[in-house]
């Protein structure tokens, strides 16, 4: 079986995992770890959440800013932890495609490398979209 957490500082985590469950319809698909919104060391809440995913399951993790405690503290399970994956940068596009994988096969490295090129392309500076879809209307 698969697992998924999003983790992040504060509560994008969870905020995160909301918009994918209304996007998705998947609910509950994801264990969430908002850190620092109690007053619990990082690697206190890290274990907690770790404790509620199977041993066996592979594990797909998405966290927030690529070196922050929070990444760091995932990074150290996934040097643990056989069938872990941890990815930082969370967005929408990455958590849906993540969602979206079909349950039956676990994603390979370079599906994962897609997914990852593809929600880099998702952030764009609409402004300049809008300014160059209106330059070629004309």
């Amino acid at each position: 079986m698969r697992s998924f957490i999003i983790a992040s500082h504060g509560h994008f985590a969870s905020g995160l995992a909301h918009t994918i469950e209304l996007v998705s319809n998947k609910k509950e698909m994801f264990h969430v770890l908002d850190a620092y919104s109690e007053n619990i060391p990082v690697a206190d809440e890290v274990a907690a959440v770790m404790a509620e995913i199977d041993p066996d399951d592979e594990l797909v993790i998405l966290t927030d800013l690529l070196g922050g405690s929070v990444n760091q503290e995932f990074a150290l399970v996934a040097q643990r932890r056989p069938n872990t994956t941890v990815i930082a940068g969370a967005n929408v596009a990455l958590a849906l495609q993540l969602a979206l994988h079909p349950e039956r096969k676990p994603p390979t490295e370079e599906r994962i490398n897609t997914y990852i090129e593809q929600a880099r392309k998702a952030i764009v500076h609409v402004n300049q979209v809008s300014t160059e879809m209106d330059d070629d209307d004309e």
